[in-house]
């Protein structure tokens, strides 16, 4: 199997591009510059929410992106979870101290409530502050990851035994999954987190850009045609469907994915868009960690004097220009750190 896909590099920033752009707008309305009515067309459409398709295309990349990763005949569990936690955690821990100092110089509060117990600091060594915190337990979160983190997190954990399950058949993993998910959806029994935040149902996306990745030699072509068809209809039907909008998200982000897979090879011809695509999808990570502390801080400090459109478009520039400098300088912190830890344990 082919190590490098050029289309997963543009669903990554346009799914990242997505999640920024609808917080970007939401900061609006939060700021007191827009109501959320005069905006809402912005984001959604009759079938669809910008945040829903890129958080779910996220996931089904993960998925995809592991899948590829680990294609070949050796796996071990071991490397698998150190390569993937640092990647994931150390990122994390840079961008929350960061944002914890500038809290504190702002404020001069501690921003956590005195009744949270110490060892709940553990979610967010691990990650899943954010998620905990959504269902109802106190935790240290600052938002950093959102409560998507949270269920990456458990989505690595998963990886080993999904991984069996898809190389033995990836279209029973398929089909059982596709039932459970939809069992899941017709009779959803929490009240919360709502269900475009459950881990069970992202979990779905993730096994299913794992199996779209094992069976994409053997998709007839009826099935792309299919895509086609159903992408276009969700995207420009002026009227909502009979579906829930958990479903039509699951639907137009799988459809995408398989066209953009069906396009490989016209996309991999774009020389210029594929670097770009590759050099904006390699910060993603960091610059989704950094992204709401900089909407945040920036938009309600410069909100006084966003008072015409031109204004509002400057500091949506700006602000995602911030966003790549912070996500660069974390990612050479990164570096910096793991040369340091290399060459400690060379002198050992």
């Amino acid at each position: 199997m082919r190590k490098k896909f050029y289309s997963f590099d543009l669903l990554r920033v346009l799914s990242f591009a997505g999640v920024i752009y609808y917080h970007l707008a939401i900061q609006l309305a939060i700021s007191g510059l827009l109501p959320m009515e005069r905006i809402s067309f912005l984001y959604e459409s009759a079938n669809l929410h910008v945040a829903t398709v890129s958080v779910d295309l996220f996931f089904m990349l993960s998925g995809a992106g592991l899948y590829l990763a680990e294609s070949g005949g050796g796996f071990s569990l071991g490397s698998f979870f150190k390569k993937r936690f640092v990647r994931i955690l150390l990122p994390l821990y840079l961008v929350y101290a960061a944002d914890l100092a500038l809290r504190l110089l702002k404020n001069r509060v501690w921003p956590f409530d005195r009744d949270i117990p110490p060892w709940r600091f553990v979610f967010t060594l691990l990650g899943m502050d954010e998620y905990v915190d959504m269902l109802g337990l106190k935790t240290f979160t600052q938002g950093i990851g959102e409560w998507f983190l949270g269920c990456l997190v458990l989505m690595y954990l998963c990886y080993p035994l999904l991984r069996l399950a898809v190389r033995k058949t990836a279209a029973g993993t398929l089909a059982l999954s596709s039932l459970a998910y939809l069992l899941l959806c017709l009779y959803y029994p929490f009240d919360r987190p709502e269900i475009h935040m459950n881990f069970l149902a992202k979990l779905y996306l993730f096994i299913l850009g794992m199996c779209l990745m094992a069976l994409k030699d053997s998709m007839a072509l009826w099935v792309r045609a299919v895509c086609l068809a159903l992408a276009l209809l969700l995207l420009f039907c002026p009227v909502t469907l009979p579906v829930s909008y958990e479903i039509r998200a699951t639907l137009f982000s799988g459809a995408l994915f398989v066209l953009a897979l069906w396009a490989e090879p016209l996309i991999e011809r774009l020389s210029l868009v594929n670097r770009v695509s590759s050099w904006l999808s390699s910060y993603s990570y960091e610059v989704f960690l950094v992204h709401h502390i900089i909407i945040y801080n920036v938009t309600d400090a410069l909100a006084p004097r966003l008072s015409s459109p031109g204004r509002i478009l400057l500091l949506y520039i700006g602000e995602i220009l911030l966003m790549f400098l912070a996500g660069y300088m974390v990612k050479r912190a990164e570096i910096m750190l793991d040369a340091v830890t290399k060459m400690a344990q060379r002198r050992r």
